[in-house]
């Protein structure tokens, strides 16, 4: 190793740019590594720094080389910091610098009217208070030096409240952060004119997601606006994200009563409080039991458990206090035995609708409940392992179907059929034979009971021949124009995109706009999702449902049901209901995200 002599003798010696290369080497045998560890080294070498320098420029360069060195200890960088040559330019890209250096460096450059990086000062991870309200006031229309003192963890909360304000927001600008900063005339700085709502929106999430960020602040955020707009949406979502926010309480914000306006003046709860953050806070409730197992309810990681749980009434804050499942199942529908418990944990979803459906099947015109038979129904249930979403259809319209099959015939219905095969099937009988004219409700039971004893089937082929009884006796549907209609601009840029995705056949979007267009494509894939029960839940917004050609084909394409609101896809089917390959469900789901987020008004998720 060089003694400090010979080092001293090199740095007068070689030229600038050896110099430079010399002290930047990254080679762990380099003769400066070791030495750019020892603090009195460091102190000691600063002016011959200064005297093998050949002109200003190379001095910053030197200065910087030493500077973002990750050997150099907080001591020297805090000796650099002071150094009256000024060349000190770097000390806030090394995340080793103390606070206390880095505020004095922040006054050196300050002082000298010239701020080059704002942004690697507000986002240091030893940024101090005092030096996060500097950048606050000097530099308030600078978005990207905002943005980084939002995302922060080292700023103060005081700062984070001020930065949500309205009033502080309008004052950020839309502009670069690249080039320089003239201190005392912000305002000449290139400003593009006010923050668009989308970068007011980055830096709302930022806040919404910083760990420092206060239980009341983020209180503050989620309830102090009596109007909001679509900026604010996003960091609603981002808030639930926070771990410093504690479960339980965001739990019991989910469940407040008072929602805030949209744009247009209308509540915001089903889109906002009910979807977007109820996602976000079961992604952590998920986290949470991968963690530690068995330490979260299962009714919260049931599919779309959270958002069931808000829309039929139910306090999640209480749920979530208890992981016993009879005490779950006690509060969702009164009653714990095995069998209710062996069919509600086997269930993808909470189905709380199931249970009331089939209760009241077995309910007398007294409304007493033929306790016996119903829990020996549900076993046989549970000896078919079936899922309890097969029979989630309203409880008068599971009666008509008993009525007609029979009890026996529920349960061949349900072993010979998947989940979704079985309900849609269910729905297709009541809709079959829903008709206000008793003689006409008569014919259509003796028709379907001969069908029956003719082919003795409760599979597929009982599926189809009532779809394409609905169809035909059902007559021509009512023209009902859809919700999802509200994507159709978004179509064309997201079939340029399946354009250019390296594939072997082309795959494009085709979006049904009414139930027209929806039964055109049922009939081309020959399955059910033409059918009333389909249109009605496009009409309302319940469901979005399109079609993915291949090669230009709706016949060799495949179709997709989503519920709007969780995001959650509920069927795929391909022609004549066959699988749907892995790479066109992850196409599918794309585009679905692709035109609900860039689709959907802020607001009023029922326009």
């Amino acid at each position: 190793m060089h003694n400090l002599q010979t080092l001293k003798s090199m740095l007068l010696t070689l030229p600038p740019e050896a110099l430079i290369d010399a002290v930047l080497e990254d080679n762990k045998g380099s003769a400066f590594s070791p030495l750019l560890k020892d603090d009195t080294y460091i102190e000691q070498f600063t002016p011959f720094l200064e005297n093998a320098a050949r002109g200003a420029g190379d001095l910053d360069k030197l200065f910087c080389a030493v500077i973002q060195r990750d050997e150099v200890s907080p001591r020297a960088l805090r000796h650099l910091a002071g150094y009256s040559s000024g060349g000190s330019d770097g000390l806030e890209d090394n995340p080793n610098t103390p606070a206390d250096a880095l505020l004095e460096h922040y006054h050196a450059e300050v002082s000298g009217r010239y701020l080059l990086s704002g942004k690697s000062f507000a986002s240091h991870r030893n940024l101090c208070p005092e030096l996060a309200g500097l950048l606050f006031n000097d530099c308030i229309d600078k978005f990207t030096v905002m943005k980084a003192l939002a995302k922060n963890p080292a700023t103060p909360d005081a700062i984070l409240f001020a930065l949500m304000q309205e009033d502080t927001l309008n004052k950020i600008k839309d502009s670069s952060s690249s080039g320089s900063y003239h201190y005392g005339s912000r305002h000449s700085y290139s400003s593009n004119g006010e923050l668009s709502k989308q970068n007011k929106a980055e830096i709302l999430c930022v806040i919404a997601m910083n760990p420092n960020l206060s239980q009341d602040s983020m209180e503050y955020l989620l309830f102090s606006k009596d109007s909001i707009g679509s900026e604010y949406k996003s960091s609603y979502c981002a808030l639930m994200k926070n771990p410093s926010l504690p479960i339980s309480v965001a739990l019991s914000w989910l469940n407040m009563e008072d929602t805030p306006l949209g744009d247009d003046g209308v509540p915001v709860s089903e889109e906002v409080r009910m979807s977007d953050m109820t996602t976000a806070l079961t992604e952590r409730l998920k986290a949470q039991e991968s963690a530690a197992p068995y330490s979260v309810n299962p009714v919260f990681l049931k599919e779309d458990g959270l958002y069931t749980l808000l829309a039929q009434g139910y306090d999640p804050e209480a749920l979530y206090a208890t992981r016993k499942i009879k005490h779950t199942l006690n509060t969702l529908i009164g009653s714990s035995h095995k069998e209710e418990i062996a069919l509600f944990e086997r269930s993808k979803a909470i189905c709380t609708s199931t249970f009331s459906a089939l209760q009241y099947i077995f309910t007398d015109q007294n409304g007493k409940l033929d306790r016996h038979n119903y829990l020996l129904f549900l076993s046989k249930l549970n000896a078919l392992s079936v899922d309890g979403e097969a029979f989630n259809i309203a409880g008068p319209a599971l009666r008509i179907c008993k009525d007609v099959i029979g009890f026996d015939g529920l349960l061949r219905v349900a072993e010979l059929q998947n989940t979704d095969g079985c309900r849609d099937t269910l729905t297709f009988l009541n809709s079959v034979l829903a008709s206000p004219y008793e003689e006409e409700m008569e014919r259509q039971i003796k028709l379907v009971q001969r069908w029956l004893k003719k082919y003795d089937t409760y599979g597929d082929m009982f599926h189809d021949y009532l779809k394409n009884k609905e169809r035909r006796d059902g007559g021509a549907p009512p023209m009902m124009h859809f919700y999802q209609r509200t994507f159709s601009h978004l179509v064309d840029e997201i079939n340029h995109k399946l354009e250019n995705l390296p594939i072997k056949d082309k795959v494009s979007v085709s979006l049904p706009e009414n139930s027209f267009e929806l039964a055109a494509i049922g009939r081309s894939q020959r399955h059910c999702v033409g059918g009333h029960h389909y249109a009605s839940g496009c009409a309302s917004g319940q469901y979005v449902i399109f079609g993915l050609k291949v090669n230009g084909s709706m016949k060799h394409g495949f179709t997709f049901q989503f519920n709007r609101t969780t995001g959650t896809l509920i069927q795929q089917e391909g022609f004549a209901r066959a699988a749907v390959p892995k790479q066109m469900e992850k196409l599918a789901k794309a585009c679905f995200h692709a035109m609900r987020n860039e689709g959907e008004m802020p607001a009023n998720p029922l326009r």
